[in-house]
């Protein structure tokens, strides 16, 4: 009686902590997650859509540290919802599809510098006021890995847990090279 006991609570230990390992991960910067991989990288984008300002963090697998990749840029691929035309049936989606290049950000504050950094950003007039869209990312080296074609909505991203988020397997699996 007492090894099924004991085998009882050892089996519960183990289950308690596997569902914490899937965890919900948090924005360090209140912006949307991405995860790249299983639990390998995430991005963070944070917009304000006040001026259209869109920042990118590259941070780890747990969404607490800031990733350093060489890239000067990242070019994202964006879909952003157009109002309705009046000359255009209620079914027919409009959307306003261009390619943004976030350029490196550089911080003398932790040294991060454009090939060396881990944010990257961009002020974009068809983000004014938007309040959803889609990313596509063609390509993205991180930590050795390459991910391609990642497409998320913002700001729902692509984390477990998101509210209605379309992309539950964090992104393409990377590529190693």
């Amino acid at each position: 009686m007492k090894k099924l006991l004991l085998s009882a609570m050892l089996l519960c230990s183990t289950l308690v902590l596997a569902e914490e390992h899937h965890h919900d991960h948090k924005a360090p910067h209140g912006g949307t997650l991405v995860g790249l991989g299983d639990h390998f990288a995430h991005l963070e984008l944070v917009l304000d859509p006040k001026d259209g300002k869109l920042i990118l963090y590259v941070l780890d697998g747990e969404a607490e540290k800031a990733l350093r990749i060489k890239d000067k840029e990242i070019e994202l691929k964006l879909f952003v919802p157009l109002e309705p035309d009046p000359q255009h049936s209620a079914e027919t989606k409009r959307l306003h599809e261009f390619v943004a290049r976030l350029k490196a950000v550089a911080n003398p504050l932790t040294g991060e510098k454009e090939g060396d950094t881990s944010q990257f950003a961009e002020t974009l007039d068809p983000l004014k006021n938007a309040k959803k869209f889609d990313v596509q990312i063609a390509e993205l080296k991180v930590r050795g890995q390459t991910f391609k074609d990642v497409k998320f909505s913002f700001p729902k991203g692509n984390e477990p847990g998101a509210k209605d988020a379309h992309d539950h397997d964090h992104g393409k699996k990377p590529e190693k090279k």
